[in-house]
């Protein structure tokens, strides 16, 4: 009853829609009711969610036109995924295949995909890959005519195998601007050392602290997250391009993300900052990661290529940055 109770609560609160509702109840709980078990109805799952586009709450017809996406098949097999153990778990359709094995099979072709894209000069990931050259050569320039004093030239940041991807492409940036300060991060430190307010958790007794970590006028900012939803990546995307005068870039599976929205790219704007990057890898939910990894590490390395034809074609590249 206490459950019931706080179903009723909730579902008073404004733009909440039962799960039951939005899918169904009939043709959902038709197969767990026939065998004794609790409908898609009895589970009670409640679902909110507000569009970025007008900062209104979705209605039900705006969610069912994007779960429809699924398919027949994958929706059936969510559903019968929710419920216990029964008749209907175990009816899961062949057409459902192992995440694991799709990403395996699809990882030629992603990869192809990314070459083909990064081939095109006025692609979108080219265009924010000149934008992020760009300031790496104003940065790199400003480095090699005065003297650093501490603060971060370059940030990556990111979680897990992001940010693993991402100490990579550190070591590799570092190469090509031996002169920059170039660190790779988690956002959780990162958020750690930007927040100030009550209840924020900083990092003690590293050797980047509070008293050290200076993000300054013309700082880049590198933030990745393949699913582009990954809470402190994002938290930190939008402290760090609050800043005054930083550059925040995004990199996740496609380019409609809610990273991407917090580097100021609307995903119906008309147009388009170059500051956001795709790997091409769309929704990857396979644990572990393969193609997503991979896709991410192909696509980081073609942003390197870029920026080592920016030095090379810079009349100033004979003194070493």
């Amino acid at each position: 009853m206490q459950m019931q109770n706080l179903s009723t609560v909730v579902l008073k609160e404004e733009g909440t829609i039962e799960l039951s509702s939005l899918l169904g109840a009939g043709s959902a709980g038709s197969a767990g009711a026939a065998g004794g078990q609790p409908s898609c109805a009895d589970l009670r799952l409640l679902l909110r969610g507000c569009s970025l586009q007008s900062e209104r709450f979705v209605t039900e017809d705006d969610l069912r036109q994007r779960i429809v996406r699924l398919g027949p098949s994958m929706l059936n097999w969510t559903l019968n995924a929710m419920l216990p153990a029964g008749p209907a778990a175990d009816a899961s359709p062949q057409s459902a295949e192992d995440p694991v094995a799709r990403d395996l099979r699809e990882t030629p072709m992603v990869l192809h995909l990314i070459n083909s894209v990064w081939r095109q000069e006025r692609s979108l990931n080219c265009q924010s890959a000149e934008h992020f050259a760009d300031h790496l050569i104003q940065r790199a320039t400003r480095a090699a005519s005065c003297s650093n004093n501490g603060e971060i030239d370059v940030l990556v940041s990111g979680l897990k195998g992001s940010l693993w991807i991402g100490q990579q492409f550190v070591a590799d940036l570092s190469r090509i601007f031996p002169k920059l300060r170039i660190v790779a991060l988690s956002s959780n430190f990162v958020l750690g050392l930007l927040q100030k307010g009550a209840g924020h958790m900083e990092p003690l007794n590293f050797q980047l602290n509070g008293s050290n970590f200076k993000i300054s006028e013309g700082s880049i900012c590198l933030m990745l997250s393949q699913s582009g939803t990954s809470y402190p990546t994002v938290w930190a995307a939008r402290v760090l391009a609050a800043l005054p005068a930083v550059e925040v870039f995004a990199v996740s599976g496609h380019f409609d993300t809610v990273l991407s929205a917090s580097v100021g790219q609307c995903p119906f704007g008309k147009n388009f900052l170059c500051r956001t990057f795709s790997t091409l890898a769309g929704v990857r939910p396979a644990e572990a990661s393969s193609l997503a990894s991979l896709a991410m590490h192909h696509t980081l390395s073609q942003l390197l290529l870029v920026c080592m034809a920016a030095v090379t074609s810079e009349p100033a590249a004979s003194d070493p940055w």
